[in-house]
């Protein structure tokens, strides 16, 4: 009697939903905006909100005071604000600093 190997057939992977944010979350943005203006100010620093765009979930935001020109600008947008909106807001992609 001849025995016949049967092969698994790997599970596919689920894909994974991609949660899509509400067209106004200017609200939501603004009050985790909050949270991080204390920390810019102690360097004399505020971001303000410009806008966003749930297509894409770019927000956009400008940097005053002492921020703006800053040469840590840019760690201070993607490490300390873009990363407090992504953590707190689904569908946040990045967020992109305007002059």
């Amino acid at each position: 009697m001849q025995t016949r190997k049967v092969k698994k057939l790997a599970k596919k992977p689920t894909p994974r939903k991609k949660i899509v944010a509400k067209p106004f979350l200017h609200k939501e943005i603004e009050e985790v905006l909050e949270s991080v203006r204390p920390m810019l100010a102690l360097h004399r620093g505020d971001v303000e909100l410009v806008g966003f765009d749930p297509a894409s979930g770019v927000v956009s935001v400008r940097l005053k005071g002492t921020c703006q020109g800053c040469p840590l600008s840019q760690l201070t947008l993607k490490a300390g604000i873009e990363e407090v909106l992504k953590g707190s807001i689904h569908g946040i992609e990045r967020v992109e600093a305007v002059e």
